[in-house]
């Protein structure tokens, strides 16, 4: 028990070196104004992971069914049209959600 009350992760720093750190603890105003500032990226980098697993999802589920000739992909200008057997998807420009599904 004794060594395990003096061990460390890294063999190179002794106990006593670590009794003597000091760490700066920031006011409540300090970390309200960081709040204030990392809070909205780290919403953006949740909204984003959100994003890329939908399009990972979308791109797992539609590669093969385009490989193996069961939907096609026509362009236009301002629009992309995925087509099955049944259905049509119509895709805003690149990097933007679905705009309509058509059934039929």
């Amino acid at each position: 028990m004794k060594a395990a009350s003096h061990a460390t992760t890294m063999g190179h720093i002794k106990r006593s070196d670590l009794d003597e750190a000091m760490v700066l603890i920031p006011s409540d105003k300090e970390l309200e104004e960081m709040t204030l500032a990392v809070e909205p990226l780290i919403s953006k980098i949740i909204s984003n992971n959100k994003q890329i697993k939908l399009l990972v999802n979308l791109r797992d589920i539609l590669l093969p069914k385009l490989m193996s000739g069961e939907i096609r992909v026509e362009s236009h200008r301002d629009e992309t049209s995925v087509e099955t057997n049944n259905d049509t998807a119509t895709l805003s420009p690149v990097g933007a959600a679905f705009k309509t599904i058509k059934h039929g």
